[in-house]
């Protein structure tokens, strides 16, 4: 059935109304809301009915309602609960009294108590729940809503009786006892005033607590220290299990806490159900683990760092070194003539200030050897180079070494040769006694035949 023949169908309708051009103004308006556009236009439209004239009051009021609530379903899809739950609130005073049955308001207080929830309205929740009870007395579904709603908006008492109610009609769960456990426990006057008007709900991983002071308050309060070696024996074993917080389940319920978009300075307090001993362990070889690995990274990163640094100074020490050694090419490629003019005899220089000093005279002069000019060398201070001896001992010396090892060289050489002689004779020499014992087997093999053809004759 279609929303046009609901509308036909509503009971009391009286003519003096054009219903056709209602309807199809309503379901263009529909038609626009279900597209996510022109909620405003509609809006205005239900105000503009509700000025309507004075005629048909009954099926107008039944028509609003049903105009509400198609509104207030849009409006829920698109994700906009704060308004769906106002458009579900007047389709509820829309309604008129022959339509006030138990069937019909039943649908229409589910859907408000559940806007309600989900636009977190939790006094608006509690109040469409006990109306919702009223109708129907045991329903724990309701029971549990109404119980979430009262804990969100702070009604501990009711909380607690309602939990009480749910658990004599259909039982409860483990977090549900455990919560209603600390809610009949006795409150000190720090526990009421802790009270906070946000709490988690009961079907998270953190179950929700009655008893809203921290652990470090309550040793303030008592006038103790905490003690790290063992448990307080003056404590009571449900504050021995809050003690026993897993720092996983800490870091979840302030997340959710976070994410439910607590206003500012509005009192929050975590209420963190106690875990066991291996959870604990867990999560203390987790952090351990995360520990070492930042440590880890940290050792790598300075390592890293002071490779970079040895490297960089390396390569500044290699380019100072290279700028000097320019710089003495430079200086003796300018000055070397003067260098040629003074005696040989008395040069004195290191292979480094030998090479130097030759490349520094091919710069100047790249057609004439380094060592002709005058017998005579005199090399500035600025150098370094003084008392010079004979030069040409370098290059005497380089000779005979190179002399030493061509003669080392043919040394060895004619050793290999002789080592191969001697082998290919050795070779020789085996092959021959080979030779002599083979002949020396067929002799012997000859014999044997002679001497067996002599037997047979015989």
């Amino acid at each position: 059935m279609t929303r046009s023949d609901q509308l036909l169908s509503v009971p009391g309708a009286e003519d003096g109304i054009d219903r056709a051009q209602l309807r199809n103004s309503y379901e263009e308006a529909l038609k626009s809301i279900s597209e996510g556009k022109a909620l405003g236009t509609a809006a205005q439209e239900m105000q503009r009915m509700q000025r309507g004239g004075k005629g048909d009051r009954f099926w107008i009021r039944s028509f609003k309602a049903l105009c509400w609530q198609n509104l207030a379903e849009a409006e829920e899809q698109l994700g906009q609960y704060k308004k769906a739950l106002a458009s579900l609130q007047h389709a509820v005073r829309d309604v008129t009294k022959e339509h006030r049955s138990a069937d019909v308001r039943m649908p229409l207080l589910r859907r408000l108590a559940d806007c309600a929830m989900k636009a977190e309205d939790w006094p608006c929740a509690d109040v469409f729940v006990w109306s919702l009870l009223i109708l129907c007395i045991l329903e724990a579904p309701s029971l549990r809503k109404l119980a979430q709603s009262l804990l969100r908006s702070g009604d501990m008492e009711r909380c607690r009786d309602v939990l009480t109610r749910l658990k004599n009609s259909e039982g409860v769960s483990e977090e549900e006892e455990w919560l209603l456990t600390r809610l009949s426990e006795p409150q000190t006057i720090h526990e009421i005033s802790a009270v906070s008007s946000v709490a988690l709900p009961f079907n998270q991983e953190a179950a929700v607590s009655a008893t809203l002071v921290p652990v470090q308050r309550r040793f303030v309060q008592r006038g103790m220290e905490p003690v790290s070696g063992g448990p307080i024996t003056s404590m009571r074993n449900e504050e021995q299990q809050l003690m026993r917080l897993s720092l996983v389940e800490l870091m979840q319920t302030l997340r959710s806490m976070v994410m439910s978009s607590v206003p500012p300075f509005q009192p929050v307090v975590f209420v963190l159900r106690g875990t066991k001993e291996d959870n604990q362990q867990a999560a203390q070889e987790k952090l351990e683990e995360e520990k070492k690995r930042a440590e880890e990274e940290a050792k790598k990163a300075a390592q890293e760092k002071l490779e970079e640094e040895k490297k960089r100074a390396e390569e500044e020490a290699k380019k100072a070194a290279q700028e000097r050694l320019f710089d003495v090419v430079r200086f003796t490629s300018e000055r070397g003539r003067e260098r040629l003019r003074v005696s040989v005899d008395k040069c004195k220089l290191t292979s480094l200030q030998v090479e130097l000093l030759g490349g520094a005279v091919l710069l100047s002069q790249p057609a004439a050897p380094f060592w002709l000019g005058s017998n005579k060398l005199e090399v500035p201070g600025s150098i370094g180079i003084r008392n010079c001896d004979r030069i040409m001992w370098k290059e005497q010396e380089q000779e005979q070494e190179q002399e030493q090892e061509q003669e080392q060289e043919q040394e060895q050489e004619q050793e290999q040769e002789q080592e191969q002689e001697q082998e290919q004779e050795q070779e020789q020499e085996q092959e021959q006694e080979q030779e002599q014992e083979q002949e020396q087997e067929q002799e012997q093999e000859q014999e044997q035949e002679q001497e067996q053809e002599q037997q047979q004759e015989e």
